[in-house]
Order: structure tokens, then sequence, then C-alpha cells
């Protein structure tokens, strides 16, 4: 997206110069033989990247015959890198969003952690940090909104469950109720699961062989 925008930019702060260098280009290229493509400065104009400038194609007269030139094969390896592109995109978008659920939940916890601290001792920063925390939660339940459309795409497939962010203590949200964006919007359920060894045992102890 970078790389469009800084094109983008460019062909307009140089549009003078490329309507010169356009009507050169059309001007040598009619009188070649065979005569080459007339070319438009809107064709340039809506050019995203390097491998669209077909002019490229025509700087040596022994290269016109090759495969990749033709508009055919040069539109379809242009659609074949873009989808791959996009498919590397929503692999990166699958991990970007998981950490954006976890920069979330772990903001979630460290306000209530914050707050319960602050209750007693100063309860003017408490309710400071209340306020704060009322802010930041609007925020998340808009971007969880915005997430909540993302992931109902076909193409998605990616995890929303929140893991523990490395050198976090795992411990910080045992007694804190998770946010209610996470359950009403993204529809992720944290569940705590109890495993009783010594009742465990006997139970397989009582089936029959």
């Amino acid at each position: 997206y970078k790389l469009r925008d800084k094109i983008s930019k460019a062909l307009k702060t140089c549009s003078e110069a490329i309507r010169c260098a356009i009507a050169v280009y059309n001007d040598a290229g009619a009188a070649l033989n065979p005569l080459r493509k007339h070319i438009m400065f809107a064709d340039i104009i809506h050019t995203t990247s390097l491998a669209e400038f077909n002019l490229l194609c025509e700087m040596q007269a022994d290269i016109h015959e090759q495969a990749w030139t033709q508009p055919t094969y040069h539109e379809a390896g242009i659609l074949y890198f873009g989808i791959k592109h996009v498919k590397e995109e929503i692999e990166c978008l699958k991990i970007e969003i998981l950490r954006l659920i976890m920069y979330l939940v772990d903001e979630h916890i460290d306000y209530y952690t914050a707050i319960a601290l602050a209750l007693i001792v100063n309860p003017l920063l408490a309710m400071e940090l209340q306020q704060r925390w009322l802010h930041a939660s609007r925020i998340s339940t808009s971007i969880c909104k915005h997430l909540a459309s993302t992931v109902k795409l076909v193409i998605f497939s990616g995890s929303l469950f929140p893991d523990i962010r490395e050198g976090r203590d795992p411990d910080l949200g045992d007694n804190v109720q998770p946010p209610y964006w996470l359950a009403v919007i993204l529809s992720v359920t944290q569940m705590e699961v109890e495993y009783n060894e010594a009742a465990a045992g006997a139970h397989l102890d009582m089936e029959p062989d």
C-alpha cells in the first residue's frame, strides 16, 4: 500500500513530464514496424505496480515474441502474484488480529488490577482510572465490532481465542472477569476446567475390563 501511494504521488508530481514522455513514445512507436500500442495518460495513472508498465516490455525489439510480453500472459502474471500477495496478507492478518485481541484483554486485566489496588489507598486515583477504563472499553468494543466483521469472511480461518503473552504472568487474570466484548461481540468464551486426578483414577479402576 505504501508503494502504491508513492507511485500515485510521483505520477501527480511529474504529470507534465509524463505527458511529454508519452507523446514522444507514441510518436516513436507509430514509426516502428510492427506498430507499438498507443499509450494513454490514464493507463499510467491507474498503474499500481512497476510490473504493470507495459512499455518496459518494448525496450528491446528482439523480445516481442516472448510469451511474457503478450498482454494475456502479462495480465495473468499480475493476477497470479496479486492473489499470492493477498494470501500472504491473510496469514499476517490472522496473527495481527490475535495479537490485538491479546493486547485488549491484557489492558482490561491491567485496568481492573490497578483500580482494585488503588480503591482503598487512593480513591481519587481509582476514580480516574475507572474513567479511563470506561473510555478504553468503548474503544475496544468498536475495534472488536470491526474484527467480528472481518472474521465472518469466507477466506478467514484464524483463531480468536487469546493466549498468554510471552513474558506476562499467567496468574494476573485469575480473579478478573473477562471483558464483555470478548463473549458478546467476538463470541469467545473462556472456560475453566478442574481436573481431579484421584477421582479420575477411581473411575478408571471401576471400569470393567
